[in-house]
C-alpha cells in the first residue's frame, strides 16, 4: 500500500509540474506576442521612414496650393493617445485616408471637379487636381446672382460681373436660392445648348449670346446678331438643327439676317421665322 501511494503521488507531482510548465510556456508565449505586435504597431506607426514630410499638388489653377496642402495635413496628422493635453501623434503613410482627403477638398472646394490623392512611399502624398471649366455662365432669371456653370451643368464660382465672349444661360428657378457646388442644368440641356453652338459657329460664324431654358420643354437661343432660335427640348434636336441649318442656307441668307427677330422650330413637320 506504501508503494501505491508513493506511486500516486509522484504521478500527481509530475501532472502538476508539467501544468506548472505549460503554464509558464502559454504566459511567455502571449508576452512574445503582445511584443511582436507592438513592434509591428510602433514600425508602422512610428517609424520615421514612414513619417509624411511631403504634400505634392499639381493641375490646381485657381485654388492655392496651400489651402490643398492643409487639408491633406488635416487628415496625415493623426492623435494616437489623448492624456489631457499630452499627445502623441504620428503622421504614419500607412494611416493616411486618400479618399476622406479627396471628400474634404471637393467639399471644401466647388470648383474642383476631381482630385486623385496617391501615396508615394515611404513618405509623400500626391494631389492630382482637376479644376471644372467654365462652359457658360449660369444666371437666374433676375441676373442678381451668376455663376460659372461647367459641361455637366453644376456651378461652381459666383461671379461679381458677368465676362465678355462667354454665353449665358438662363433658367427659372422661383423661390429657391443657388449655391455652388450645385447642379442647376441637366447635362441633356447642358450637351443640347453645347450643339448647337458648335453648328453656329462652324457653319454660319455666328455666336451664341444666351439661352433661355424657360420650361423643361423649351429652349431660347439669342444669337450674336441678336435674333432668337426657339427649340422644343422635348423633340430630336437633330432634326431642329437640320431645319436651322436648311433655313440659314437657303431662305435666311446674310443680308436678311439683319433684319431677322426668330426661328421657330418647336413645329415637328414646319418651322417659321420673321
Amino acid at each position: 500500500m506504501k508503494h501505491r501511494r508513493h506511486y500516486v503521488k509522484n504521478k500527481v507531482r509530475r501532472l502538476k509540474n508539467k501544468k506548472s510548465f505549460l503554464k509558464r510556456s502559454v504566459f511567455w508565449i502571449v508576452i512574445l506576442s503582445v511584443i511582436i505586435i507592438l513592434s509591428f504597431f510602433h514600425f508602422f506607426i512610428f517609424f520615421s521612414k514612414f513619417q509624411v514630410n511631403s504634400v505634392i499638388v499639381s493641375g490646381n489653377n485657381s485654388v492655392q496650393g496651400e489651402a490643398l496642402q492643409s487639408i491633406a495635413w488635416n487628415n496625415v496628422n493623426k492623435k494616437i493617445i489623448v492624456l489631457g493635453n499630452w499627445n502623441i501623434i504620428s503622421k504614419s503613410i500607412f494611416l493616411t485616408g486618400p479618399k476622406i482627403i479627396s471628400k474634404d477638398i471637393l467639399n471644401k472646394f466647388p470648383q474642383i471637379e476631381n482630385v486623385k490623392v496617391f501615396k508615394k512611399f515611404p513618405k509623400t502624398i500626391i494631389l492630382q487636381i482637376k479644376e471644372r471649366t467654365p462652359f457658360a455662365v449660369f444666371c437666374q432669371t433676375n441676373d442678381k446672382k451668376c455663376f460659372y456653370i461647367d459641361e455637366n451643368g453644376i456651378i461652381f464660382k459666383i461671379l461679381e460681373r458677368i465676362p465678355e465672349n462667354i454665353s449665358i444661360v438662363r433658367q427659372i428657378i422661383e423661390n429657391k436660392e443657388v449655391f455652388a457646388g450645385e447642379k442647376v442644368v441637366e447635362k441633356n440641356i447642358i450637351d443640347i445648348i453645347s450643339k448647337i453652338k458648335i453648328n453656329l459657329k462652324d457653319n454660319f460664324q455666328i455666336d451664341v449670346k444666351s439661352a433661355m431654358i424657360s420650361n423643361p420643354f423649351r429652349l431660347d437661343i439669342e444669337t450674336s446678331e441678336n435674333w432668337q432660335i426657339y427649340f422644343n427640348l422635348d423633340s430630336e434636336t437633330d432634326l431642329q438643327i437640320a431645319k436651322m441649318n436648311l433655313l440659314l442656307k437657303d431662305e435666311i441668307p446674310d443680308s436678311v439676317r439683319k433684319t431677322l427677330q426668330y426661328i421657330d422650330l418647336r413645329f415637328k413637320a414646319r418651322a417659321y421665322y420673321k
